[in-house]
């Protein structure tokens, strides 16, 4: 699971309302402070002990975490990041029950999680006549990045190093179209 989790929870002070910290390392955030401002004559069983939440993304434990159901990907939306908003209610055991609630806003800011993709394939296939001139066109490399982020071309060298020239090939770096670098002729020569 990556992503990054942020909270923005603005509690009034001396309110019985519980207020959030982040572990952003484990993808959780924890509550951090829910007291039970009723007098310490009540027995223990009166304590602060079960949360509730009301949102399906995400699930509260016993402890007071909060963590996700599934991934979280800001990717799914047209901004770099998605708000998630929702309540979350601390009830006492107490007779009768009493309960807090407080807003939560959970950001989940986007990552480079993902490689491109190439579409229709990864395979390419194109014939270029051995007479063409310079700068003829060869094929359309095409390819998609599910983070949304631009994807640049350029070819792998056997070194490691990327360039947008082979000698043979050109490729233009933001469109990904193929084009012979300049005239050239084979010539099988029979002996």
């Amino acid at each position: 699971m990556v992503y990054q989790l942020f909270l923005d929870a603005s509690l009034p002070e001396r309110e019985p309302s519980p207020y959030f910290a982040i572990d952003s390392a484990m993808g959780l955030v924890r509550l951090k402070k829910a007291l039970d401002y009723d007098d310490d004559t009540q027995p223990k069983h009166h304590q602060l002990k079960v949360y509730s939440l009301s949102d399906d993304h995400f699930k509260i434990n016993d402890r007071g975490e909060i963590s996700a159901r599934k991934r979280l990907d800001a990717d799914q939306n047209r901004e770099r990041f998605y708000i998630y908003r929702f309540n979350v209610t601390a009830t006492d055991r107490g007779e009768p029950p009493l309960s807090s609630t407080a807003a939560v806003h959970i950001r989940t800011e986007n990552t480079n999680d993902e490689a491109p993709i190439f579409i229709p394939t990864g395979n390419y296939q194109a014939y270029v006549a051995e007479d063409a001139q310079g700068g003829t066109p060869v094929v359309q490399i095409q390819a998609i990045d599910p983070d949304r982020d631009q994807v640049f071309y350029a070819f792998l060298l056997p070194n490691g190093n990327e360039a947008v020239s082979t000698g043979l090939f050109e490729i233009d770096r933001d469109t990904g179209r193929l084009f012979r670098n300049f005239f050239f002729e084979f010539l099988l020569l029979l002996y």
